[in-house]
């Protein structure tokens, strides 16, 4: 007996979202999140903060999580995608290819999971037994739209 009801299998394409529409759905009030690394402030409370403060802990997140490449799992069970490559280049010699791939996975994560963010350039470097990644970031919405500021982040 065929049934009343079919699930569809293909999902529909989602719309992504423009600048301005980022700009305004995020701003429209004041958005305060956590800031990373986790620190206490005055009340005892974890620490939280706005505008370009919340952006930059959020990139460091981003660049930090280890997502998943298809043969190891992401490190959120729960969006395994969620995150950067970084981890990948742990243990390589710094050379113009490793800074090229770093440089594109700087790129991707930022643009899949924070788009008011524009990368505007990317360095590598050893130090003793991490990766450092050094990155220029740009804000092109909300209320600090313009602002430029650097980012460093370890790999461990």
């Amino acid at each position: 007996m065929p049934s009343a009801f079919s699930w569809p299998l293909v999902m529909p394409p989602v719309a992504t979202p423009t600048a301005s529409e980022i700009a305004e759905a995020d701003y429209a009030y004041e958005v305060r999140g956590l800031l990373l690394p986790f620190q206490r402030d005055d009340q005892g409370d974890f620490s939280n903060g706005v505008g370009a403060d919340l952006l930059l802990s959020n990139a460091r997140l981003i660049l930090c999580t280890r997502c998943t490449d298809g043969t190891i799992a992401g490190e959120l069970e729960w969006e395994p995608e969620f995150g950067s490559l970084l981890y990948k280049l742990r243990h390589q010699n710094i050379t113009p290819v490793m800074t090229h791939q770093a440089t594109a996975y700087v790129v991707d994560a930022l643009a899949r999971w924070e788009r008011r963010l524009r990368v505007t350039r990317v360095a590598v470097e050893k130090r003793a037994r991490r990766l450092a990644v050094t990155t220029g970031l740009k804000v092109v919405a909300g209320r600090n739209a313009g602002e430029e500021h650097n980012l460093e982040v370890e790999v461990p």
